[in-house]
């Protein structure tokens, strides 16, 4: 696990964050002073995706760049069903299915995590997330024996691993025991377009993967002008000025939040974060949280936690080296701020 957090050290929608940059006005050269290129924008993880290279903006690595993503979404995704996520539902209870080291690496770290967080963070809510379908057409709430014959089976423990030489397998001990891990996979794509922007030997790049935000290198070589300015939205007014700036480079910036999808029945709002106990919306009086970090991974993964797990979870999770340095910023209800 450690190893996978070293090689990602290189480091949730547009209603979550603003960039207090005027991207639209910026011209992107190469070295070779080729035809300036715009920020590239595509749709991948069911959101827009957009990355912006200051240097080396080059079709090519652009193209390089988003084929990556894609190839990530290929594996991880649940709406796609031959991915190695959507092989290994369908054959929960049935087959071990051969994985990427990738896929089984990310698993197994995502279940460490909800080992170490008491399954605040669960990577096997699959079945319980479908049956809220939120974001959907089919969104609905759902009865609470529907819940309960659902929630029993979405436990991390039913996720086994096996290893033999370098050969990967992930097998799901219950039929209803459902991967999805639509909390931790675009913070770990972020990452991966570091490393790669690394090897490319890019100076400085904005990624944006539907409000996760990467700012890639320094803002500026200037002396006291090489952070760069991200904004943090107001949760009770997703199109007033940010609630928050923070002053970051080389840095992952994420927030998870009530205002990001969800739904109203019958003057209740539902939105997306579920209590791995409840199995209903979390409700702790809190509206968003934003992390901070390197890792654009462990931004993701703590992010949706520390929404549903508070300030005293995110006190604990402090202290636990995989977790490496993260800031908290957690916003309540009542617009109060706290920073960890």
């Amino acid at each position: 696990m450690k190893e996978m957090l070293k090689k990602n050290k290189i480091k949730k929608s547009e209603s979550v964050f603003c960039l207090l940059l005027l991207l639209s006005a910026v011209c992107f050269m190469s070295c070779s002073d080729q035809k300036k290129i715009k920020p590239q924008t595509e749709f991948v993880f069911g959101t827009v995706c957009t990355i912006n290279l200051f240097e080396n903006g080059t079709e090519n690595l652009y193209q390089e760049i988003f084929a990556l993503l894609n190839s990530i979404e290929q594996k991880f995704s649940v709406n796609i069903s031959n991915s190695e996520i959507s092989l290994i539902n369908r054959n929960a209870a049935k087959n071990k299915v051969e994985v990427s080291e990738e896929v089984y690496s990310l698993v197994k770290f995502s279940s460490e995590v909800a080992e170490l967080t008491d399954n605040v963070f669960n990577p096997a809510l699959g079945s319980l997330i479908k049956l809220w379908s939120i974001g959907t057409e089919k969104q609905r709430v759902p009865e609470k024996t529907e819940i309960d014959s659902v929630l029993k089976y979405c436990n991390p423990e039913n996720i086994v691993f096996e290893k033999s030489g370098d050969r990967f397998y992930i097998f799901l001990t219950e039929e209803k025991t459902q991967l999805d891990l639509g909390g931790i996979v675009k913070g770990y794509a972020s990452d991966k377009i570091c490393e790669l922007l690394k090897k490319k030997n890019v100076n400085r790049a904005l990624i944006d993967l539907g409000g996760n935000i990467y700012v890639f290198g320094k803002k500026s070589e200037k002396p006291g002008e090489e952070n760069w300015r991200v904004g943090i939205k107001n949760p009770d007014d997703r199109f007033s000025e940010p609630i928050k700036i923070v002053s970051v480079n080389s840095t992952s910036v994420v927030t998870s939040g009530n205002y990001e999808r969800f739904f109203i029945s019958d003057g209740i709002r539902y939105h997306h974060i579920l209590d791995s106990k409840t199995g209903f919306p979390v409700q702790n009086g809190i509206s968003g949280v934003t992390v901070i970090s390197e890792n654009s991974t462990v931004c993701d993964v703590l992010s949706t936690t520390l929404f549903a797990g508070g300030i005293e979870l995110a006190e604990k999770l402090k202290k636990i080296e995989i977790f490496g340095n993260f800031c908290a910023i957690f916003i309540s209800f009542d617009g109060k701020i706290t920073e960890l």
